[in-house]
């Protein structure tokens, strides 16, 4: 029993003498790895690839190759308080305010300017460019306004107005008649020079091009096999250009690139066309939002944005833990906001980012600033 109990205690030894010559040698290694690591930093372009390597780490709301981020400050410079119900924003020397009844201007001190109410049965409001259009939709009665809440104009339409756009040098009114629906064409001088009525669909967007001598419109109907949207491109007086159908897809937005180029989007896909050819298209789910500047396209969808070449090549994209849901374009960068967050990216790089702690209803461009509208708010934000 004493042989046994020794031969034991021997083995222990010896185990302990193994344990310790090993960790003998994974000191010695250690200790070798950390030479060899303090001279790998003592070389400058080490050290530059090791911090780059953290800050790409660091990143994760935007996933994109060699994405850097630079540290430009969003400040809030000015809140102006405003009455609550306020729906919509425009900046037309001021800041033009709409309630859903009545339209005032104010200063950037949040003084009253100017009021103009609208006693419409039925209203509808499409801020333009330089101008406001204000109409009651049975009646077809259209008032146009300048940056003074001025009317300089009238327009009486025979029928249901729907909506009213400006596209380049021509206005559009999408009105509804007895035989279906209807899109008016106006010049610049506000007269019609063209109008062209659909049967058995519904029209869902138009366009003119640049020179204003070609437009198109899209419109959808139901079918045993399902739904179809179509777009037409036609001749201002004259006759139907080009024809193209999507089955089982939902035209959204149409804008010509050029005199005969367009893009048109759809719940599932975005396409270039010129005339009768379909030149590419890239699939897209849950669109938010679509902007056309310059040579570049974005495509702001689900948590992802994507800048396309007007050549279907993709140059960026971005993906983002927070939910943003308009684009606002400015001269070199791009500005996205959501209801809690507001992200600025220049190219590859994310340029500020703002988290809000109310609820943002809109936001519109000021020159080279942002003009953020709450519920009993507006604030200005500069960067």
């Amino acid at each position: 029993m004493g042989t046994f109990i020794i031969s034991n205690m021997r083995e222990i030894e010896r185990g302990e003498i193994l344990k310790t010559k090993k960790r003998g040698i994974k000191f010695i290694i250690f200790l070798i790895l950390v030479f060899i690591f303090i001279w790998f930093l003592s070389n400058g372009e080490n050290q530059e690839k090791i911090i780059s390597a953290i800050k790409n780490i660091k990143i994760k709301d935007i996933k994109i190759k060699d994405i850097k981020i630079k540290d430009i400050s969003f400040n809030i410079s000015k809140s102006i308080p405003i009455e609550e119900g306020t729906i919509d924003i425009g900046n037309y020397k001021g800041i033009v305010l709409w309630n859903g009844e009545k339209l005032t201007k104010i200063n950037n001190d949040g003084e009253i300017i100017k009021e103009k109410a609208f006693n419409f049965d039925e209203i509808g409001i499409y801020m333009g460019e330089k101008s406001i259009y204000i109409f009651e939709k049975p009646t077809g009665e259209i008032y146009i306004l300048d940056d003074n809440l001025d009317t300089i104009d009238k327009i009486q339409m025979e029928n249901r107005v729907e909506n009213i756009v400006e596209s380049f040098h021509n206005i559009i009114i999408h009105t509804k008649e007895e035989l279906g629906e209807s899109i008016k064409i106006l010049n610049k001088d506000r007269k019609i020079i063209e109008k062209i009525i659909t049967e058995n669909r519904n029209i869902l967007n138009y366009a003119t091009n640049p020179p204003g001598n070609q437009y198109i419109v899209s419109t959808i109907s139901l079918e045993s096999s399902g739904i179809k949207s179509e777009v037409q491109g036609f001749k201002i007086g004259g006759d139907e250009l080009f024809y193209h159908e999507f089955k089982d897809e939902i035209i959204l937005y149409t804008k010509y690139i050029d005199e005969n180029k367009f893009v048109l989007m759809t719940d599932s896909n975005l396409y270039c066309i010129s005339q009768d050819e379909i030149l590419w298209n890239r699939p897209y789910e849950s669109l938010k939002d679509i902007y056309l500047y310059k040579d570049n396209i974005y495509i702001l969808y689900s948590n992802s944005l994507e800048i396309v070449s007007i050549n279907g090549d993709v140059k960026y994209t971005f993906s983002f833990s927070e939910e943003y849901k308009k684009m606002l374009i400015y001269d070199g960068h791009l500005v996205l906001y959501g209801d809690e967050y507001i992200i600025g990216i220049e190219e590859q790089d994310e340029i500020f980012k703002y988290r809000s702690e109310d609820n943002i209803i809109k936001a519109i461009k000021d020159n080279k600033k942002i003009l953020i509208l709450y519920e009993d708010k507006i604030e200005l934000g500069t960067f």
